[in-house]
């Protein structure tokens, strides 16, 4: 499936190229082609994008033809049922933006379907925060925010530290994301079994906890 859509979005690049000034969507195309070509050569770039499979298969229903911007693709994701990973989540913006693409090579390539919907897509997923995506949809986030004052009372940055962290736990335990949030918030020592090593020492998460309480 990587190589399939790897195939795909340069296909759409190409036909973008090919179509601009020669179709009733050219004036869509000639604007738009720098966007299109800098978020494709961005891609190219990640090595792990391309293998989110189950992300990428989702993102490809939502996007149709068009209409599908940042809360729509939440909506989608916390709909399907599916305990989507961090890293997937994490991908989820930029792999909408490349089914996007792909869609706009199609329809440049036969000169139909809605150009300035598709458009209109890939500047609303372009434009949001990958990070609020990902928090919107991750599994232990309601959990966590309702059982460690810690993590509910930090900033963006040190969340996502901590989901990182987390997901990365879950991984060498080999157990869900959600399973090992409700494991370590059920022990009470969450904080502790994350940031205990690296550059946040126990001492200073617990710390934080007590200012945060003051």
């Amino acid at each position: 499936m990587a190589e399939n859509i790897k195939r795909s979005l340069a296909r759409a690049v190409k036909a973008a190229r090919r179509a601009a000034d020669k179709n009733a969507n050219g004036a869509w195309l000639c604007d738009n082609l720098y966007l299109i070509e800098r978020i494709a050569g961005d891609a190219r770039g990640s090595k792990k994008l391309f293998s989110q499979k189950r992300i990428f298969a989702l993102a490809r229903r939502e996007i149709g033809n068009g209409g599908t911007d940042a809360q729509k693709l939440i909506n989608a994701i916390n709909e399907s049922g599916t305990e989507f990973t961090l890293e997937e989540l994490r991908a989820a913006n930029r792999a909408a933006e490349i089914c996007a693409i792909i869609k706009i090579g199609e329809t440049a390539a036969d000169g139909e379907g809605d150009m300035p919907a598709l458009f209109k897509t890939l500047f609303a997923l372009e434009s949001a925060d990958p990070a609020k995506t990902a928090a919107a949809c991750w599994a232990p986030e309601k959990l966590l925010l309702s059982r460690e004052p810690g993590y509910a009372g930090s900033d963006a940055a040190t969340k996502d530290d901590y989901r990182t962290r987390l997901a990365e736990k879950a991984k060498k335990d080999g157990i869900s994301e959600y399973a090992e949030a409700e494991a370590l918030t059920r022990a009470g020592n969450a904080g502790e079994a994350l940031f205990s090593r690296g550059k946040r020492p126990a001492a200073l998460w617990f710390l934080y906890l007590a200012l945060s309480f003051l």
